[in-house]
């Protein structure tokens, strides 16, 4: 398959209140383009045996074109005049990536399932990375109600290539926009070991419960956050990261009632800020290089369930879910309070005779109406406040057509 992709984005301030408020009023544009080709094969070789390989391989055009109004300052930062000058600070840059894999699946057993491979990626950007990335699981039917799986798997994954700016910080030196430090090392890949393991128990024909652990140790995990006036995503890194958790889960059905309900535990951390380290505030960032800290996109509890009935052609629907809410504060050691937001729902089908058929839905979201804050606008990489959504009213109208 060949494909290409074209994404931008624009920020236009308010050039005259963001310059007074903040001290600068930046015209941000970042631009993408990327063509590429990608490829996927596989061999059945005998009955228990199935090789696949594939390749991936992309060239993308990076432009970021960057105008601040700014005022001039002393070194304690302090404006020192009225009268805004403008900067330009334009980046274009290129990045290129190639993706191989060699894997087979192999049967040994009706009921035993292994698959074993090999990943090799190469990313040329801001910084040139490799690496071989061994892949190894397992599912084991051990009875017909029970089934296992293991799994080990090695990642490398290059951060947005669309999101990395290379900005010269020395320009705004000197200005209302000076940054806290010079301190701007590249963004790197991520390299990470994860571990997987679990159990699935069908308890009737109706009941299946599902129980699942992981672990993941990273190096340079990758993060995204907004900084500065202008609020887009800018990616970082920090030097070790910490992911580990469990997730259960319910599923039932009998006749025109289903049912599901799923909950998880998760701890996620990260240590040492090693890339874009002026755009953090320098005690936060001294507190980080000796410190875990949770990351601020992780909550230690999520939750959801849901249920639906069909009953004379319509379906009744109803789903939840639960946090116990995101990181804030300095360096993440808070947290927001925990929020549940229900949603309710009603289908059918109609049948218009030669027309066909129509499928309809109605959907209430946020039943309750209740009011929660997903972020506050503190912590690591925060840069504004986020709120759930309110009451709203959805219809949806479906028609098939047969070719």
């Amino acid at each position: 398959a060949l494909f290409h992709r074209h994404t931008s984005v624009d920020y236009d301030p308010d050039p005259v209140g963001d310059l007074l408020y903040t001290g600068v009023a930046g015209t941000i544009r970042r631009e993408n383009e990327a063509w590429g080709v990608q490829g996927d094969m596989a061999w059945r070789l005998g009955g228990r045996n199935t090789v696949r390989s594939g390749f991936y391989a992309s060239h993308e055009r990076l432009i970021t074109d960057n105008t601040s109004q700014v005022f001039p300052a002393d070194a304690g930062g302090n404006q020192t005049g009225d009268v805004p000058f403008g900067i330009v600070d334009n980046t274009r840059g290129t990045s290129r990536l190639l993706g191989l894999y060699l894997q087979d699946e192999w049967r040994p057993l009706d009921t035993l399932t292994i698959n074993g491979g090999l990943r090799y990626d190469k990313v040329d950007s801001f910084v040139a990375e490799d690496q071989w990335s061994p892949r190894l699981g397992a599912v084991w039917a051990v009875t017909p109600a029970t089934t296992l799986h293991v799994g080990y798997a090695r990642y490398f994954t290059p951060p947005p290539s669309e999101l990395v700016t290379s900005t010269t910080l020395s320009k705004y030196v000197g200005t209302t926009n000076a940054p806290s430090s010079l301190d701007n090392s590249p963004v790197k890949s991520e390299r990470s070991h994860y571990y997987d393991a679990g159990i699935s128990q069908k308890v009737s024909p109706q009941l299946t419960l599902g129980l699942d652990g992981y672990y993941r140790r990273v190096e340079n995990l990758l993060d995204e956050g907004q900084f500065g006036s202008a609020i887009l995503y800018t990616p970082f890194n920090y030097a070790e990261g910490r992911v580990y958790g469990a997730e259960g889960s319910v599923s039932f059905r009998d006749g025109n009632l289903s049912a599901y309900a799923n909950v998880a535990y998760s701890i996620a951390k990260g240590r040492d800020i090693v890339s874009s380290e002026y755009t953090f505030d320098p005690d936060e960032l001294a507190y980080i290089q000796s410190h875990w800290i949770y990351l601020d996109h992780s909550q230690t509890w999520s939750a959801s369930a849901g249920a639906s009935y069909l009953w004379r052609g319509t379906t009744f629907s109803v789903t939840g879910i639960y946090g116990s809410g995101l990181r804030a504060g300095f360096a993440n050691t808070e947290s927001l309070p925990s929020y549940v937001q229900v949603d309710a729902g009603i289908a059918q089908a109609f049948d218009l005779g030669a027309f066909g058929r129509l499928n309809a839905r109605f959907t209430i979201v946020n039943l309750f109406d209740k009011v929660y804050e997903v972020r506050d606008g503190t912590g690591v990489g925060v840069g504004a406040p986020q709120f759930g959504p309110r009451r709203a009213y959805y219809v949806a109208l479906e028609k098939p057509f047969k070719l």
